[in-house]
């Protein structure tokens, strides 16, 4: 049979008076009650709570590297634009009087040879391109052109010009010197045994740009 027990004097003791055990030795009903329900009110956030306690202190054992603070410096950005090249045409190209039948020929060094000039910067290069007429017209009658000769130099000058390849249409290239370039333009004319009589006119068309160089 079980024998009822009771607490007092902190001593539990039977209903017949009996010392069973002393809060010395035992926990109180207080503590025993406190000890067996605490962990069942709160079953799940107990566990939350120390493993948020465990990552919070590994979370203080990282030490972050450290950053090294960044360094800069500041260039200046420069451009210098270049004069503007000028193509002047300072004469025409001038056969006077033609016979018909009898082909016609100015030399790039004659007096009445086409000439150009040509000023920019320094001793940029340039690419010149010609416009060549394959006639010379008077209404609807042609004089047929059929070559060229033109030649360049440094100075306004025929002796030692330099001999270009010339196409029309077609650029070609060559460098200013002391940022000046002079052209002579010559040509020959094929008259007809029955040319009509008449002046006749064409025009020659430079062209010139830097290249870059």
């Amino acid at each position: 049979m079980t024998v009822p027990a009771f607490f007092a004097g902190g001593t539990i003791r039977d209903m017949e008076g009996n010392a069973k055990h002393s809060v010395d030795d035992a926990e109180s009903p207080r503590q025993t009650h406190r000890a067996v329900w605490m962990p069942r009110l709160f079953p799940a956030h107990s566990g939350l709570f120390m493993r948020t306690a465990r990552l919070a202190a590994l979370a203080a054992l990282v030490v972050l590297p450290a950053v090294a603070q960044a360094q800069s410096a500041t260039v200046a950005a420069t451009a210098t634009v270049v004069t503007p090249l000028v193509v002047t045409g300072t004469a025409g190209l001038a056969f006077g009087n033609v016979f018909q039948g009898v082909n016609k020929t100015v030399l790039f060094s004659d007096a009445t040879s086409g000439r150009f000039s040509i000023t920019g910067f320094g001793a940029s290069q340039v690419a010149m391109t010609f416009t060549l007429p394959a006639n010379l017209a008077n209404g609807a009658t042609n004089l047929p052109i059929d070559s060229w000769d033109v030649r360049s130099n440094a100075t306004n000058v025929t002796a030692g010009a330099t001999a270009l390849t010339v196409t029309s249409g077609t650029p070609v290239n060559a460098n200013l010197t002391a940022g000046n370039l002079f052209l002579f333009v010559g040509g020959r004319v094929l008259p007809a045994v029955a040319q009509a009589a008449g002046a006749y006119t064409g025009n020659i068309v430079l062209a010139a740009a830097y290249t870059g160089l």
